[in-house]
This record gives C-alpha cells, structure tokens and sequence, in this order.
C-alpha cells in the first residue's frame, strides 16, 4: 500500500531551484499504477521519495513494504514479477 498526502520536494537553490508537487495518491496492495509525464516533472524524484531517499520538504508518505526475505535473487525476480525471467547474457560491443 502507497499513500502520498500534499507533497512538496524542493530541489536545488536560486535560478536553478525546481519545486515539485504531487497530489494525493493511493494505491492499495495488489493495485498498479503508471506514472508518466514529460522529461523533468519529477517521475524520479516522486519514486526517490517513495524509497526513502529524497524527504519532502512537506506531505506525508506511507509505504507499507512486505516483510519477506530471500536467499537467492530468482525467487526475488519471481516473487516481484510472479514469474521467472528467462536467462539472458550481456554483452559488450566497442565501436561504431
């Protein structure tokens, strides 16, 4: 469950300062959301607040998280995705 109330981050100072606000919003446990918007509303400066890493100068935010943990990161991958991700390789190509 994700509850944001009235949030207002401010980031940055003087001409280069950017403030950003987010409505109320509710998502409850099982739900899905899409977050979209132009380059530069503040898509990932919302998420940064939702895990913790940017406070909100004010609003609040509630985000209940599961209490599970894993041992191994493809029971993560299919806890999170419901399935198993198929194998794939990453590669690397210098040049043109």
């Amino acid at each position: 469950m994700i509850e944001l109330s009235d949030i207002h981050v401010t980031l940055g100072r003087g001409k280069g300062r950017t403030d950003i606000r987010a409505p109320n919003l509710s998502v409850a446990a099982g739900e899905a959301a899409c977050l979209s918007g132009q380059n530069g509303s503040g898509k990932t400066t919302l998420l940064r607040v939702l895990a913790g890493s940017v406070s909100p100068a004010t609003g609040q935010v509630r985000v209940q998280r599961p209490t599970v943990a894993f041992t191994d990161i493809d029971r993560q991958l299919q806890a999170y995705f419901g399935r198993s991700l198929p194998a794939f390789t990453m590669t690397h190509q210098s040049g043109p």
